[in-house]
């Protein structure tokens, strides 16, 4: 098994694991020691938090997984930023999603974004897990085109791009 395939394979075995509203704590009283152990706290938005548990859960064992938390913020943008200005450039920052790679959007003008697990990559549009997708772990399809590095408009989330595995 590849460690996309990990990925995502991880990301779905969380699907349907519900939030305490709002942003509380989980119905799952494992999934949120995990996420306490990455460093989520009650109240905060948590889908950074997932792509990080799963990442990290995907790479335990290889040399990779210790640099993991120092690169991942509980901010999608902030982690995107990190990826970007890392010196060792291991993972690549792309506007092209690949499976298990972590797409990262920004809401509008605002500098709050949102993160999700890239589950299935088509022609137009890929699928993603996500945390924090209404009040649960979900699925969704998204649709694929110009990365909106520095949007100016106000018109819900703007696809920056993709944090791509190794």
């Amino acid at each position: 098994m590849t460690i996309n395939e990990r990925i995502v394979e991880i990301a779905k075995s969380y699907i349907g694991i519900t939030e305490i509203t709002p942003n509380a704590g989980f119905s799952c009283p494992i999934f949120e020691a995990g996420m306490l152990s990455i460093g989520w706290k009650t109240g905060q938005p948590w889908c950074t938090y997932f792509a990080e548990l799963v990442w990290i859960k995907a790479y335990v064992g290889t040399q990779y997984g210790p640099m993991l938390s120092n690169l991942f913020s509980g901010y999608a943008i902030k982690t995107m930023d990190n990826f970007i200005l890392s010196e060792d450039r291991i993972f690549k920052v792309s506007s092209i999603p690949v499976i298990g790679s972590i797409a990262i959007w920004k809401h509008g003008l605002s500098d709050k974004g949102h993160a999700a697990i890239v589950s299935l990559v088509h022609n137009n549009h890929f699928d993603t897990i996500g945390g924090n997708e209404g009040d649960k772990v979900g699925e969704k399809i998204r649709q694929l085109g110009v990365i909106h590095r520095n949007d100016q408009t106000d018109n819900g989330l703007n696809l920056l791009g993709f944090l791509n595995p190794i």
